[in-house]
């Protein structure tokens, strides 16, 4: 993932520090905790934005599967849910 790999690319650039028990490891420990959360929060909000336009797709699927009339509305839910599945 995107974060994953950022956190990958700081450690391996900024190597923990040799003592745990220095402040360097508290201030990297801090910094790695930053730097995942800036990273975290951006991508959460469009995790959750494309889900909500793949709910709307899904659920405009299913309004015009429902509409006609030789499918039944255990059909249209069939084909929203493959469609909101699938994507």
């Amino acid at each position: 993932t995107i974060c994953n790999a950022a956190l990958e690319k700081f450690t391996s650039s900024a190597p923990p520090p040799e003592d745990a028990s220095t402040s360097a490891a508290t201030t990297y420990d801090k910094k790695l905790q930053e730097l995942e959360n800036a990273l975290d929060a951006p991508l959460q909000v469009l995790y959750l934005r494309q889900l909500a336009l793949l709910r709307e797709s899904a659920l405009s699927s299913y309004r015009s599967s429902s509409k006609s009339t030789e499918t039944s509305d255990y059909e249209a839910m069939l084909i929203a849910d493959s469609q909101f599945s699938s994507a």
